[in-house]
């Protein structure tokens, strides 16, 4: 998540070109300090009360819409002098949430693919909590999951500024709890996270190796959960599908409700594109969606990323939006000519990089030198292909779940250890791309 130096920095990025004049650049906008950003308003400081009256005159609308790029949040600016800003920072009492505010209900598309997991997580936002407690969100990357959880934080703060939240991903937790053991303030690390309302934990997946990171947050699940607490968790794969995880663990998940999400439709991605161009003000014609929605299938961010693409080239460099234009800008994201990944072009690529012959991936057997080859190819197949865990099965001629799955976990558990197995894995992605 962007914190508010990043946002800032890249608010400069786009006004600095409007503001030809450098001595005003200097002048009034450089001067500024970016204080806080929550859901409503976005603070910045500046040094004198002629420095407020010029940036509110000259440049606030500038900088609101600068702001609204960035973070697709349409928020007021309000504009503090030095010597107000003790005043203010104890009036507003800003909480440490990690929050995005960008990130709520009405900014998410719905669609089929995630339809139950939107449901689900606005109910536990109103305080519906029953079966839903903990709630335990998966599927693959930049599918919403995140934003999901940062929209549950941010409407239960729009009703009750007072609940305790808090959202960090495992990597974060993680080092914050080797430091407390390295610096003896773990005390202070369990008062952190066991006396909060809500606990959100971002790709728990990413602690699957980390014994005493997963025993620590057992004992602050087990904690908050006899409180009453809501406890929300995002992961790449269902909870009893995740690698070297401690079955007590997996235990706990399962006493709320697991939900999957997955890549959006064709119509899904048409409405995501329509509402990120609406956040921006673009006017977008249909075939320009109609050929990013048909080109670009993997993920949310994706999309996102294609339409702030356009924008750039719209309104900073006045370029009509066109298909052309589309293929033009977007050209490192949709390549028309690159050759679709399928399983079997994964599997030719695996066995010819292990001179292995033609479907010796096929045969039923477990010497290494069949399986080991056969284990990379399913863990290619299911993080570049829409193949399920089933699918994947069968298609190495009936394999059975947990098979796969334990073939898949053996490659992910040697990847950051294996510095072979890594390049093994780039060098077969470049085959398989190119």
């Amino acid at each position: 998540m962007q914190n508010i130096v990043e946002i800032w920095k890249q608010v400069l990025d786009i006004i600095k070109p409007e503001i030809p004049i450098q001595v005003s650049f200097t002048t009034w906008i450089e001067t500024i300090i970016p204080i806080e950003f929550n859901n409503y308003e976005f603070i910045i400081k500046v040094p004198y009360s002629y420095n407020k009256e010029m940036v509110e005159q000259r440049y606030a609308d500038l900088i609101k819409n600068a702001i609204k790029f960035v973070t697709g949040s349409d928020v007021e600016l309000k504009i503090l002098i030095n010597s107000d800003y003790t005043e203010v920072q104890d009036k507003y009492r800003f909480k440490q949430t990690n929050l995005n505010p960008s990130y709520t209900f009405d900014s998410f598309v719905i669609g089929k693919s995630n339809q139950l997991a939107h449901a689900t997580s606005l109910a536990l936002a109103e305080g519906r909590t029953e079966g839903c407690n903990p709630l335990f969100l998966y599927g693959g990357v930049g599918l919403g999951k995140t934003h999901l959880m940062h929209a549950i934080g941010n409407h239960v703060l729009k009703y009750d500024m007072n609940k305790n939240i808090l959202y960090v991903s495992s990597e974060q937790f993680t080092n914050e709890y080797i430091n407390s053991l390295k610096t003896n303030t773990n005390e202070r690390f369990r008062e952190k996270y066991r006396t909060v309302d809500i606990l959100m934990i971002d790709d728990i997946q990413f602690i699957s190796d980390k014994e005493a990171t997963q025993e620590e947050f057992f004992h602050t699940f087990n904690e908050l959960y006899l409180n009453d607490k809501i406890i929300i968790i995002t992961a790449d794969r269902h909870p009893k599908d995740l690698p070297t995880f401690m079955e007590r663990l997996k235990t706990r998940f399962a006493q709320g409700l697991s939900v999957d999400i997955n890549p959006p439709d064709y119509e899904t991605r048409v409405a995501i594109l329509k509402k990120k161009a609406f956040q921006y003000s673009m006017e977008i014609p249909e075939d320009v969606y109609e050929y990013i929605a048909k080109n670009i299938k993997s993920n949310i961010r994706e999309l996102e990323g294609a339409v702030k693409k356009l924008m750039i080239q719209h309104k900073l460099m006045r370029k009509e939006i066109t298909v052309n234009l589309a293929k033009e800008s977007l050209s490192d994201m949709i390549n028309e000519k690159k050759q679709k990944i399928t399983p079997e072009l994964i599997k030719g690529n695996v066995e010819k990089y292990f001179s292995l012959r033609e479907d010796d991936l096929f045969k039923d057997t477990r010497s290494q030198n069949i399986a080991y080859p056969r284990q990379i190819a399913m863990y290619l197949i299911k993080n570049y292909t829409n193949l399920s865990l089933k699918q994947i099965g069968e298609f190495f001629g009936g394999k059975d779940h947990s098979t796969v799955i334990s073939g898949i976990n053996k490659i992910e558990s040697k990847l950051d250890s294996d510095p072979t197995l890594e390049k093994t894995i780039e060098d077969l992605l470049k085959d398989i791309k190119n």
